[in-house]
């Protein structure tokens, strides 16, 4: 396994005099609003019994995915039948990828944009609403919206941009799979049931520990019904679709003093999305064995980490989530490669803090060095 020091190496071999004329406008992805039809059926977890353990439930659907497909602004041999597939944690959407906007509409425009990264080196991105987010179809969110259901879903989409049947323009000969947070959960799952269905997996947000204890903070206390709580965005919504409702409390899980803009960090609550009571009690799923997975594997997460390095509770300025990094290589045995990169200065939202940029460019050169 190598950490941090291995991208050393990544530094400007020269700076370049600003010229003093006016800069011409940076160019942007060209982007594309999707839905995916999705045909799952799942072995979730009848969450309404009272047995122990609770019993398997088959459930079958067909739902409405939204995406946005990002043709890159500049096109580089060898990177266009490549896919980065990316996807949000609780809480948010697809606009987590690209600074809590559309591409080129994010705070300051595309200083937090892991999109805008991947366009300037020829790579396509596919960022989804997962199911129950965003605006994606909202079933059942107690018996539905559950992490086994997550995984198929994902599996559907990445199937169909492999096979060509999907709105996506074309078919991609290779997946690189991105998730954060939740989305890393759903995405370590995915490749311990699909081990073949993507080439590289990146995991942000993440560690093989998911047990986070914040001083100060009962969970359970800062949460309510989306409906109750911000009826403007969400009256329609059933009760089991949930919201954070403390900014104290959600500056607490996802971000670290002093490592970020107070204005983005206030955007990011008032705009702040939903997660379901399913989710939550399936989540437990994080830490899944993957033995059958080949591909490399990179891991990047904030330095002070809440959610994924801290299960002793401690301050954020005691949080130290190397050895969990460590730890996580465990869920892989069978992986070409294993790297951590720990993002200094940083939270568990690390996409949405200062040290973003830098942490974006390594996760390119990661992916460049790995022959995507």
């Amino acid at each position: 396994m190598r950490f941090n020091n291995i991208f050393k190496a990544l530094c400007l071999d020269a700076l370049i005099p600003l010229c003093t004329s006016t800069p011409l406008a940076k160019r942007e992805p060209s982007c594309t609003d999707i839905v995916i039809p999705v045909t799952i059926t799942a072995n979730n977890v009848d969450l309404t019994s009272t047995q122990v353990p609770q019993p398997i439930v088959i459930v079958t659907g067909t739902y409405n995915i939204a995406g946005r497909y990002c043709e890159p602004e500049n096109q580089i041999s060898g990177h266009h039948d490549t896919l980065q597939v990316l996807v949000h944690g609780i809480s948010y959407t697809r606009d987590y990828w690209s600074g809590d906007g559309p591409p080129g509409q994010g705070f300051h425009v595309d200083q937090y944009s892991w999109v805008s990264t991947a366009s300037e080196a020829g790579y396509p991105t596919l960022a989804i609403d997962r199911l129950g987010n965003g605006i994606s179809d909202h079933p059942d969110p107690l018996q539905i919206v559950q992490t086994p259901a997550e995984v198929e879903v994902l599996h559907q989409i990445i199937a169909q941009a492999k096979s060509g049947a999907s709105p996506l323009p074309r078919a991609f000969d290779k997946i690189i799979l991105a998730g954060h947070s939740y989305g890393s959960v759903v995405a370590n799952v995915l490749v311990a049931e699909y081990p073949d269905n993507v080439n590289a997996l990146i995991l942000t947000g993440y560690s093989s520990t998911y047990n986070f204890v914040i001083p100060g903070m009962d969970f359970s206390s800062i949460i309510a019904p989306a409906a109750t709580e911000d009826p403007g965005r969400f009256e329609s919504l059933a009760s089991e679709y949930l919201e954070l409702t403390s900014q104290p409390g959600f500056d607490l899980m996802f971000y670290f003093p002093g490592g970020y803009d107070p204005q983005l960090e206030a955007q990011d609550f008032a705009q702040r999305g939903t997660f379901t009571t399913g989710e939550l009690s399936t989540a437990g799923n994080t830490g899944s064995i993957a033995s059958g997975y080949k591909g490399p594997v990179f891991v990047v997460t904030g330095q002070h980490d809440a959610c994924f390095c801290n299960p002793q509770g401690l301050p954020s300025d005691e949080i130290d989530c190397t050895s969990f990094l460590a730890d996580t290589q465990e869920l892989f045995p069978a992986a070409s490669s294993f790297d951590a990169y720990i993002v200094p200065d940083s939270g568990h939202c690390w996409q949405l803090h200062f040290a973003a940029t830098t942490a974006f460019a390594v996760v390119q050169t990661w992916i460049e060095a790995h022959g995507f």
